[in-house]
């Protein structure tokens, strides 16, 4: 909410380019710029909310098809007592420009590719949900990395916040965030923070084993392997709900869970045998599948865990605003 708030601040606080301020000069009244900024923070503080206890691990897995944990946030906004708070406002705030904003548009996409946001609106979610500067990665870098006790994911936000600028887009013509050339370094940073953050914390082995035993302690754990789609069931289980079940599994032999929950109260993870490395994979394009067909024969496939998850391609291209007022692709700078 903070970062999202100071972002959407820093676009706004000062005189845009004529050709900006021409398309969206009516959101930019004082009345209307002070509810979107509302709206921004609101969406950047319950951004999150429908997630499912322990975060991301094993989403896919554990919600019926279609359903992830921002499509559940939409839901409890549009649905709960959350869209009365907001409407009962003092002026009211639209539970569904909330929703616009907090929603990733490329992700709401898939469930509704009928719908389509205004270019303001398409602004605002980018503040909040955007792939290189948005409010939920500047945040989840940081954060993380304080509380992982690492410093791999530090970078300066202060520096990057102050260099964003409101741009045309010179392909499509569209408004959009850029970036002030000044600050390329301060984006740079953020860039190799969350490389570092990614291979060091969130893709290191040990984690992701942990993740897999979560997902099948879960599986058996939770009524048909699956949890509801209904946010009012989802909150009923938190992380506490669950680390209580693992600990009563974990103590009684007798349980069925038993064992997936020693595993994860006792530190007897599995331990890598193998990863995947380009150079064996040119030599020898099958040799993943080999190997744990063969581990599977020895020790059988029920100690035998295999697990493929790579980071998203990501171009990091966005828009620079050069010292002569010009346009320029990051890739280009």
């Amino acid at each position: 909410m903070e970062v999202a708030g100071r972002i959407y601040d820093q676009l706004f606080k000062r005189r845009l380019p004529d050709q900006v301020q021409k398309r969206i000069a009516d959101e930019l009244q004082n009345e209307r710029k002070h509810y979107w900024r509302r709206v921004v923070r609101i969406a950047g503080l319950l951004h999150d909310i429908g997630h499912l206890p322990f975060s991301h691990g094993a989403e896919k897995a554990l919600l019926p098809d279609g359903w992830d944990h921002e499509r559940l946030t939409a839901a409890m906004i549009k649905s709960s007592e959350i869209a009365g708070i907001l409407k009962e406002d003092r002026p009211p705030i639209e539970p569904e420009d909330v929703i616009d904003v907090a929603w990733d548009a490329r992700e709401r996409a898939k469930a509704n590719p009928a719908l389509s946001l205004s270019p303001w609106k398409t602004l605002l979610n980018e503040i909040v949900c955007g792939d290189t500067f948005g409010a939920d990665r500047v945040d989840y870098l940081l954060r993380d990395s304080l509380h992982a006790g690492v410093v791999y994911g530090r970078f300066d936000p202060d520096r990057l916040i102050s260099g964003l600028t409101v741009v045309i887009d010179p392909k499509d013509g569209e408004i959009a965030i850029g970036l002030d050339l000044g600050a390329i370094h301060a984006a740079e940073a953020l860039l190799l923070a969350r490389y570092f953050m990614y291979t060091q914390v969130y893709f290191h082995d040990v984690r992701r084993a942990y993740d897999l035993h979560l997902k099948e302690f879960l599986q058996g754990w939770v009524p048909g392997g699956r949890f509801s789609a209904d946010w009012r069931d989802l909150l009923q289980v938190t992380d506490h709900e669950v680390l209580a079940a693992v600990r009563k599994a974990a103590s009684d032999v007798k349980n069925e869970l038993h064992e997936q929950a020693a595993r994860i109260l006792a530190r007897r993870h599995f331990r890598t045998v193998y990863e995947l490395v380009s150079t064996h994979k040119r030599k020898h394009p099958t040799i993943l599948k080999e190997l744990i067909q063969a581990a599977e024969s020895e020790f059988d496939a029920r100690n035998i865990r295999s697990d493929n998850y790579g980071p998203k391609s990501e171009l990091n291209d966005f828009l620079v605003q050069m010292d002569d007022g010009g346009i320029e692709s990051s890739l280009q700078v």
